[in-house]
């Protein structure tokens, strides 16, 4: 691979790990909404903090899809230089569980109702 390319992968790692940052900021301040719901002083409604969390998992997957890639172009450089890419295909693998992972939380959320978490989480039974 040239350097160029080399460069370009790096960078697009670089502001994929700085798109993750973001989408863990967005995280936190979801679930400090949720613990604040608890003494009842929400920022934002539960309707639109679900609509937020979706958006957010939806950004986490098209990130993970760019991880996808870089490592999809890091295997086929390995293999055409001959070397070995047992390495690089348990990188790929990690990462489509990952992206498993993401839809699977992705539909959770999707097709659960806001309540039930916070029914989830309290403490009393």
């Amino acid at each position: 691979m040239d350097r160029k390319k080399q460069e370009y992968l790096l960078d697009l790692n670089i502001v994929a790990s700085s798109l993750f940052i973001v989408t863990i900021l967005v995280s936190i301040f979801l679930t400090y909404n949720e613990k604040n719901k608890l003494n009842s002083k929400t920022c934002i409604n539960d309707i639109d903090s679900k609509k937020i969390s979706i958006l957010n998992k939806y950004f986490v997957i098209f990130i993970l899809f760019i991880f996808l890639y870089t490592n999809l172009v890091n295997y086929k450089d390995t293999k055409n230089r001959g070397n070995e890419t047992k390495f690089s295909k348990l990188q790929i693998t990690s990462t489509i569980f990952v992206i498993i992972s993401a839809f699977i939380s992705l539909y959770v959320l999707k097709n659960n109702n806001p309540e039930q978490i916070v029914d989830f989480l309290s403490l009393d039974t």
